[in-house]
């Protein structure tokens, strides 16, 4: 049985100053691509897989990974409500949660995997084929069809859902690990005309003048927070490489002495 959730939005990813309506507009023009300006500052606009070369960004964006299931662990209230909470994946495991390591071809199979493994866990048709597609069209199409959904509870785990597997990816791959900390601070906004909850609900020509309209775009802010995250763990490494070196060279000079 799915997990009801307590009905406070206090913890819900992604919600906090976004009080953008969840709804989805239709393109004016479905060739349109997302463009790039060039100077240092300005936002970088993506939307589909093969634009060149921020496309990478994108959920359907092809790039394998290796990682189990994420454990979803239950809470209680003091006031007897349960609620579920994402564990960090390199905890402890769930006993009801696979322990070994899956092949995903793309972050949208990630997320939609976790959604048919979310809300039926002991039923896993729509998963199993979730994890059998190959392609991101089929995959986000049988995420549609996950039995027991619940939008109240999908909202408190699809942002960490999402953040998780574009952390998988983006780890997994030095040459996109590049890619995403060239941006260096700049902004990541999926500029998808159509979605105005991973994206900002307009393309990227006219994104900018809109921005007072924009949708939530947590596609763009999951991956600032995986570019930051990855910039910390890069900046901690060299700065243990350069401890050790320090420290090799103050031992030699000990023994020389």
């Amino acid at each position: 049985m799915p997990v009801v959730l307590s009905s406070s939005t206090s913890n819900r990813a992604g919600d906090s100053n976004l009080d953008q309506p969840s709804r989805r507009i239709p393109a004016k023009n479905l060739t349109e691509k997302a463009s790039l300006p060039e100077d240092s500052t300005s936002p970088i606009f993506f939307w589909k897989p093969d634009e060149v070369p921020y496309g990478r960004f994108c959920q359907w964006d092809l790039s394998p990974f290796t990682h189990r299931l994420l454990t979803f662990t239950l809470h209680i209230l003091p006031d007897h409500r349960p609620y579920t909470t994402i564990a960090d994946p390199k905890g402890s495991l769930s006993s009801k949660t696979p322990s070994t390591s899956i092949n995903f071809t793309s972050c949208e199979q990630f997320m939609m995997a976790h959604k048919a493994y979310l809300f039926s866990p002991n039923d896993t048709t729509v998963y199993d084929r979730i994890l059998a597609s190959t392609t991101p069209v089929e995959q986000k199409a049988l995420g549609q069809q996950v039995p027991n959904f619940d939008e109240d509870i999908w909202e408190e785990h699809r942002f960490d859902i999402v953040k998780w597997g574009n952390y998988f990816k983006f780890t997994q791959n030095e040459e996109l690990k590049q890619l995403l900390l060239g941006t260096g601070n700049r902004e990541l906004v999926e500029a998808s005309p159509w979605d105005w909850i991973w994206g900002v609900g307009f393309g990227a020509k006219n994104a900018e003048q809109n921005r007072d309209r924009w949708g939530q775009n947590l596609l763009g802010k999951a991956l600032m927070e995986v570019r930051l995250k990855i910039r910390s763990m890069e900046e901690e490494k060299v700065k243990e490489q350069r401890d050790g070196k320090g420290r090799g060279k103050g031992e030699g000079k000990g023994e020389g002495a």
